[in-house]
Formats: C-alpha cells, sequence, structure tokens
C-alpha cells in the first residue's frame, strides 16, 4: 500500500443513483467520497476518531468488508408531516484494526435520498474509553455555497446561558467561510452545489456521545 490507495468496496443506494466509496490512503488514513448520477458531489473526505487510549484516525488496517445488507424497515411517529415512514436503504460495514490493535467498525448506509456513517467500536470493557477528537470531515466541491448558523461561544449571552443555537444563519455564504463567532457552525447545515442540494446534520446519539458542531476547516 506504499504510495497507493487502498480502495474498499462501494455502497450504493437501492435505486443506483448515490454511491459511497469507502478508502484507506498510504497512511492508513479512512476517507470516502459520494457520487450522485456518476458526478462527484462529495470530494474525499476524512473518517476517524481519536480515543485517550488509540488512534482510529490514521495506520489503519482493514480486517474485512461485510456483503451489503438490504434495509427494509417502517416506523411510526406521534406527529409531523407522514405518520407511517418507510426506509430503504443498503448498508454495509468496514472491520478495521488500529496500530495498538483496537478494532473499529465504520458502518455506511446509503437510502435513495441520503447517505449516513456512524463508528462502532464492537469490545466492550469496564474501562472508560474517552473520545478526544472526531475527524469526520466534508469536502465540497469548488463554488458550493452554504446556509449556515454560527455557533455561539459558550458561556456568553444573557446569564451565560450560550450555546443556545439561537443566531441568525448566514446564508448563500462560500463554503471555508469562518464563523463569525469563532466557535464554528451548528446542524442542520445546507449546502448547493450546481443544482444539487445537501444537507449535513447528526442523529442517534447515545448518552454516552456528545453533540457535535462543524468547524470550519
Amino acid at each position: 500500500m506504499i504510495g497507493l490507495a487502498l480502495l474498499l468496496l462501494a455502497t450504493t443506494s437501492p435505486d443506483g443513483r448515490i454511491v459511497a466509496d469507502v478508502n484507506l490512503d498510504a497512511a492508513g488514513r479512512p476517507g470516502y467520497t459520494i457520487s450522485l448520477d456518476a458526478k462527484p458531489v462529495l470530494q474525499r473526505s476524512q473518517l476517524g476518531i481519536v480515543r485517550e487510549d488509540a488512534d482510529f484516525s490514521r495506520d489503519l488496517t482493514l480486517l474485512s468488508e461485510s456483503d451489503v445488507e438490504k434495509i427494509d424497515e417502517s416506523y411510526e411517529l406521534p406527529n409531523g408531516k407522514r405518520r407511517i415512514n418507510r426506509v430503504s436503504a443498503n448498508r454495509r460495514t468496514y472491520n478495521l484494526r488500529a496500530a495498538s490493535g483496537e478494532p473499529l467498525q465504520i458502518v455506511f448506509q446509503v437510502s435513495n435520498d441520503g447517505v449516513a456513517f456512524r463508528y462502532h467500536f464492537p469490545t466492550t470493557s469496564s474501562n472508560v474509553r474517552r473520545i478526544r477528537e472526531e475527524r469526520s470531515s466534508y469536502s465540497f466541491l469548488p463554488g458550493t455555497v452554504a446556509w449556515l448558523q454560527p455557533m455561539s461561544a459558550a458561556k456568553t449571552g444573557w446569564k451565560e446561558v450560550n450555546p443556545a443555537y439561537e443566531e441568525l444563519y448566514e446564508k448563500e455564504i462560500p463554503v471555508g467561510t469562518v464563523s463569525p463567532t469563532g466557535a464554528g457552525w451548528v446542524y442542520p447545515a445546507l449546502f448547493r452545489s450546481g443544482d444539487v442540494w445537501m444537507l449535513v446534520s447528526e442523529s442517534g446519539l447515545s448518552r454516552n456521545y456528545c453533540g457535535t458542531r462543524l468547524r470550519s476547516n
């Protein structure tokens, strides 16, 4: 793998229009690209987690890749625009190992209207494992513009209650614009590249993981 990227199996939406390509570069750093109708909408973006006891953002080794798991689920909401909702997607799990020997799973799920990924540590332990940094990134094409709400600086504002997620959205700004508060941007974050609109958000957080924010770089 010297000087070359290791291409992993791609995950495609059920209708075949959206493709998520995952790879490891020569330094063992995981990344991904997203394409729609065979045209790139997200350039190679970084993946990875840094724990206090292990670095899962570089020097990773691929152990295995799962077959595609077809997802077809329905769920009901007590309110909203649609009560009965159905999810159809394809899911693939990439099993990786850090230089320390610790395992990591990166799970990609691709539906007809989007891509989701998550990190999963398959081992259990009575020891506390603290996350130092998340390296997930979104590298948009040149010329992409964004609608973003600045993250308010912590312990500012009335009675120092910030962040309160009540800042005004910056509209149609170039990607890479530095937040006016210096604290980054919150979710959801909306982007447009040509005639393609993309929304970045997070969901499914368990009680042992923090909510995140976007940095400008």
